[in-house]
């Protein structure tokens, strides 16, 4: 694998490597990570091609993704059950 650079972002590090004919966007906060992958060709053949992939908007979107992904992990820390959640019987 080979980092090709890295994208300036107020919100986030984001680094782009190449691999296998693929380019991976990496999107990394202090607890979490996000890797997108685009094949070569068509739409990326080139950094340039990916800094304008990854476009204001969707650094946004990936950055709601991050707040979903906390708040799923701190429900799952702290035992909060989803209302549709089934409960199973105890078996003893």
């Amino acid at each position: 694998m080979r980092e090709l650079g890295q994208i300036d972002s107020k919100h986030c590090k984001i680094t782009v490597f190449q691999h296998n004919h693929k380019y991976l966007i990496k999107f990394e906060t202090r607890d979490y990570e996000q890797t997108y992958r685009i094949r070569e060709g068509g739409n990326a053949n080139s950094m340039a091609d990916i800094k304008r992939i990854v476009s204001e908007d969707f650094v946004i979107a990936v950055m709601g993704r991050f707040k979903q992904m906390n708040s799923d992990f701190v429900a799952a820390l702290t035992g909060a059950k989803d209302e549709d959640e089934d409960e199973f019987d105890v078996i003893l």
